[in-house]
């Protein structure tokens, strides 16, 4: 049985019970209290942590818990909860917002409509694959810090976009011949040249 790890899981489905055991839309603007380890990934938060509205409530002492960001190049924005092995466990707020509030359908990305990483509401929050996030990505003009888009141009010359998963899809060419023709830097008997390009040339590219 194959195990996911605790990253693929808090962001694969959505446990909150209203979803899935009553099938009620919940809005942040109605102020329900929503029980944080009822999430999925969440599930060894002590259990006086709600989410109500966008803040993070301490039930018992009613204390909104303070909103830090991540020392990373997006900054975002988290907070700390306190586990039931007596552990701090640093919890995203566009996780926690999409989870509690976002019906998933099993997609493993929660994406930034706008990419602007302070803004974790509910309208600019939305399940996704990690291809469709790339895309929007550079798209609107950022480029994703994982994934690499390269330009690819075949022995009889068509020219293909995107990352080397989906050029593989899009050509049939394996992924170990493209990298291979990537770090030798020499042409093989179908790639003719294959190189790395900016968001802006994949704005504008050809077959996306």
């Amino acid at each position: 049985m194959k195990i996911m790890s605790s990253y693929q899981r808090i962001l694969c489905y959505n446990l909150n019970y209203a979803f899935l055991k009553e099938g009620i839309t919940i809005t942040p603007e109605e102020n329900i209290p929503i029980q944080i380890n009822k999430l999925w990934g969440c599930e060894k938060v002590k259990a006086f942590y709600y989410i109500v509205g966008y803040d993070v409530v301490n039930i018992i002492t009613g204390h909104i818990k303070t909103i830090n960001y991540l020392d990373t190049k997006r900054h975002y924005p988290y907070v700390t909860l306190e586990t039931i092995e007596g552990r701090n466990k640093k919890c995203l707020m566009h996780h926690l917002i999409a989870l509690a509030y976002i019906k998933n359908e099993s997609y493993e990305v929660i994406e930034h409509l706008n990419d602007d990483a302070y803004d974790y509401s509910v309208e600019n929050l939305m399940f996704s694959t990690q291809s469709q996030n790339v895309k929007r990505a550079f798209e609107n003009g950022r480029p994703n810090r994982i994934e690499k888009i390269y330009r690819l141009i075949t022995k009889d010359n068509c020219e293909y976009i995107g990352t080397i998963k989906e050029l593989t899809l899009k050509t049939g060419i394996p992924k170990g011949t493209l990298y291979g023709r990537i770090y030798k830097e020499s042409p093989g008997e179908i790639v003719k040249s294959i190189v790395e390009i900016k968001s802006t040339e994949y704005r504008t590219g050809t077959d996306r």
